[in-house]
Parts: C-alpha cells; sequence; structure tokens
C-alpha cells in the first residue's frame, strides 16, 4: 500500500507540473537584437524601453560624474552605461528588514544610452524568462508615475508599456531622484517635470518572435492615503461597497494559455499594521504578509491555472497585485469572482464590479505611446 501511495503521489506531482511548467527547456529560437534596419536605435536587447524627451543632454558633464555615473561611454554618438539589474539603484524590494523581497534573475543585464537630443532607453539582456520578469515586475510596484498629480497612483491605476522596471531604470535616471539627469542639471529643456515626462513619448520593443501577455490584478481595501487616492484605486479594484470597510476580502480567476514558451509572474502582498494580505496558485501561497511592510516573490517559467488574491483589513489599507508576463500566441481569463467583508460573492453595491485582470498584448517589433 505504501508503495502504490508513493507511486499515486509521483502520478499527482507529475500532473501539477504539466500544468504549472512554461513551454520548453530548449532554445526558444528568438532572436536577441533590436531590428538594424532601425537606425534611431540598434541597441542590443530582448527588451526596449525608450523615451523622447526633448531635452538637450549635456554629455561631456554626465561622462566627467565619477559619482552618479561612474563607468559611462559613447557608443555611436550616445552615451551608455549599465549594470546586472541587481546593482542599479532604487530597484531592490528589501530596502529595510521590514520589506521583503525575491532578487531579479541575476542573469539580466540593464544597459541605458542616451542622445544629446534627449532620447533615453533601457535595455534588458538575459535568458527569456528572467528578462520577462522586467514586465512582470510591475507586482513590485515598478514604473513610471506623475508625481504631478498626485491623487493618482500610475504604477498601480495603469497598464502600458511605461509599466515595468525599464520603466523605473528611465524614471529613477532621468527626473525622480537625487542623481538624476534633471535633478543635476544635466538636462537643459524638454521634459523638466514628471507630467511632461510622464506625458512624453514611448516606444518599446519586443525581441522576441511571439507576443508578450502582460497581466495584471489586484485587491484593495481601505483608505490609506486620503479619499481622492484612495477612492481612484478602490473604484478598480475593491469589491467593497466602500474604500472604508473593513474586514476580508477575495478576488480569484482562471488564466488559459495558448502555446506558452516562456512566463515570469510576480506576487507583491502589502500591508499597514495588524492587516494581512496573500496571492495563491491553487492551494500554493505564492506571497503573504502579515502586519506592516510588503513581501515581493518571483517565478519564472511558471503559468498557475487559478488564482486568488486575499486581505484582511483591521484598518487603513492591504493590497496584494499579481503580475505576469508570458510569451504566447494568447493569454486569456475566465471564472472572475470577488468577495466583499460579508462574504457576498460578486456583489452588486461593489466599486469596482467585478474587473477582469488586465491583459496587455505587446507585439514582436515596436510599440509606441504617444
Amino acid at each position: 500500500m505504501k508503495r502504490r501511495s508513493f507511486q499515486a503521489f509521483i502520478v499527482v506531482m507529475v500532473m501539477v507540473l504539466l500544468v504549472a511548467a512554461c513551454g520548453e527547456s530548449g532554445n526558444d529560437k528568438d532572436h536577441d537584437r533590436a531590428d538594424g534596419k532601425n537606425s534611431d536605435f540598434p541597441l542590443i536587447g530582448k527588451l526596449i524601453l525608450g523615451v523622447v524627451t526633448g531635452s538637450s543632454i549635456d554629455l561631456a558633464a554626465v561622462h566627467a560624474d565619477d559619482i552618479d555615473y561612474s563607468g559611462t561611454s559613447y557608443e555611436d554618438g550616445r552615451l551608455c552605461w549599465g549594470d546586472s539589474v541587481n546593482n542599479l539603484p532604487d530597484l531592490d524590494m528589501s530596502y529595510d528588514v521590514k520589506h521583503s523581497g525575491d532578487d531579479w534573475p541575476s542573469k539580466v543585464s540593464i544597459n541605458c544610452c542616451i542622445s544629446s537630443t534627449g532620447e533615453f532607453y533601457a535595455t534588458a539582456k538575459g535568458p527569456a524568462s528572467d528578462v520577462l520578469s522586467m514586465i512582470s515586475g510591475n507586482a513590485h510596484l515598478a514604473g513610471i508615475m506623475n508625481k504631478d498629480n498626485p491623487d493618482v497612483d500610475e504604477v498601480q491605476s495603469t497598464i502600458d508599456i511605461r509599466q515595468n522596471v525599464l520603466g523605473e531604470v528611465l524614471y529613477n535616471y532621468y527626473i525622480s531622484q537625487s542623481y538624476s539627469l534633471v535633478s543635476k542639471g544635466y538636462a537643459i529643456g524638454g521634459a523638466q517635470t514628471e507630467e511632461a515626462f510622464y506625458n512624453s513619448t514611448y516606444r518599446f520593443y519586443n525581441g522576441f518572435t511571439k507576443p508578450i501577455f502582460f497581466l495584471k490584478a489586484g485587491l484593495i481595501s481601505g483608505a490609506p492615503f486620503g479619499a481622492d487616492y484612495s477612492k481612484l484605486n478602490a473604484d478598480q479594484w475593491c469589491p467593497q461597497p466602500d474604500y472604508d470597510t473593513t474586514g476580508t476580502a477575495k478576488r480569484s480567476f482562471d488564466i488559459s494559455y495558448e502555446n506558452a514558451l516562456h512566463s515570469a509572474v510576480s506576487a507583491f502582498a502589502y500591508n499597514d499594521n495588524l492587516n494581512s494580505s496573500y496571492i495563491k496558485a491553487g492551494s500554493t501561497v505564492l506571497a503573504e504578509q502579515n502586519d506592516f511592510a510588503s513581501t515581493f516573490k518571483l517565478y519564472l517559467d511558471y503559468c498557475p491555472s487559478t488564482i486568488e488574491l486575499g486581505t484582511n483589513t483591521i484598518w487603513s489599507s492591504s493590497r496584494p497585485y499579481y503580475t505576469s508576463a508570458t510569451l504566447a500566441d494568447g493569454v486569456s481569463v475566465a471564472n472572475v469572482h470577488e468577495w466583499n467583508a460579508n462574504n457576498e460573492m460578486d456583489p452588486a453595491d461593489s466599486l469596482d464590479q467585478n474587473p477582469a485582470p488586465w491583459i496587455l498584448e505587446i507585439k514582436p517589433g515596436w510599440t509606441q505611446l504617444n
């Protein structure tokens, strides 16, 4: 009996792995270089995000800055620098003992290049699933914000080609940090405010032969920062009748994949004091956080079929997020449901009206966002 039980266990585990794994481990045959016919930016990388800032950049001053821009070099008239993604500043989720998170994949490198006329690009190189984490990492709250509009958190409340780790890199280096080109006076004219930078023209390059499907789902309960801010985000992801309701909340959905090749899945759980949140794939907990702070977890070549997000708020707020980036012919969702603090499924008076997860298809080649 013990032998048969063990054999049955092995069969079950193999079935689980077949459901959860994406694609194959062999060569994906996807090219790793931008279109050589595009003279605007022939920089190597599986993913490229660029922004046209309209600024005049003092490349000589940046090159001479050995504190914040050491190791820069000129390539085709542009100034470039780069490193492993884990060595770049302000991308680490584990920035103190209370906020914990997985590192980014160690094989991913990020290169930045900027021209004297303000065209600024960041590229990601590495194995396919590792590089896809630069998109799914939006769950890490990575992306581009417009802080000139304080009642909106664009990283949480939008899905587009700006909202990813490459966007965070451009945002940090161009305008948002003390070492940024704008802060140090190296960028003259053009986008000098966060609003102008956010509303600039962006171009994204998918260097794979399949589309990338960027999926995003959240769950928000509570009012952390004020009525307008909370109301906007709660309208999108809150199953309660108002954003002040405390108690439990839950959201679930099924995901189907068509010829999935590679993927990266990110789970982010955040709470204020005394609250809790989690993200599960079936019965497997992807991320959970009890009490204050956050947990960020990353999974590669993983294609879960059922996702559940849950919160329990005593006061203030909780907000778990699930995001994924999948190389596939198609990704779709079904059986989308939510529960409020009274454990009512799909309540008619919810703020968000039971939204389906957002899915953005990024086709191979260049995509522009004006």
